[in-house]
């Protein structure tokens, strides 16, 4: 899980890539099965619906992560890209999901990388705590070893995932119109 000197730190959820793959394989297997069972029309009329749905998978799940290096660390979440330089971090911490406080305060929740959630054994939660432990200590390596000069957080849209969106529901919107 430690980076090198030239790869960054990539924390995500671990079942995110599951959850993509199955998404992804029950839509087209849906998808298909129209096609082959009724016509082109009915497939285009049908597949927006199908795309939302692995649309939200891919938003939700699998883009939410924490990429990081010695210059700081860039949080996605649904929507939003927050880079974070290492001397705009005053500590790591995590309550339920990771948090960069801020020294200009605030907070930075990131919706990938180490999370707490249910365990399902005494082990399961010892070995859960473990790994949230190795994922905060070396974001905490990467921050200790980073210049700690002042700067400014950036906050930006994640317009790919809005972009697709609007021309998922154009496509939904049109579908609905040509099937009244």
């Amino acid at each position: 899980m430690a980076p090198s000197d030239d790869r960054p730190l990539v924390l995500r959820s671990r079942g995110a890539w599951v959850w993509f793959g199955i998404t992804t394989a029950i839509c087209a297997y849906l998808l298909i099965d129209v096609f082959v069972r009724g016509d082109a029309l009915q497939g285009v009329l049908i597949a927006p619906w199908m795309l939302l749905a692995v649309w939200f998978v891919w938003v939700f799940l699998v883009s939410p992560r924490i990429v990081a290096d010695a210059a700081g660390a860039t949080v996605r979440n649904p929507f939003v890209v927050s880079e974070i330089p290492w001397g705009a971090v005053r500590a790591i911490g995590l309550r339920y999901q990771t948090e960069f406080e801020l020294r200009a305060g605030g907070r930075i929740t990131a919706w990938g990388g180490a999370a707490r959630g249910p365990a399902r054994s005494r082990r399961g939660r010892a070995a859960a705590d473990e790994r949230i432990d190795d994922q905060l200590s070396e974001l905490e390596k990467l921050r200790e070893g980073a210049d700690r000069a002042p700067a400014a957080v950036r906050r930006r849209a994640d317009w790919p995932a809005i972009g697709a969106f609007v021309a998922i529901a154009i496509w939904a919107a049109i579908a609905v119109a040509v099937a009244r």
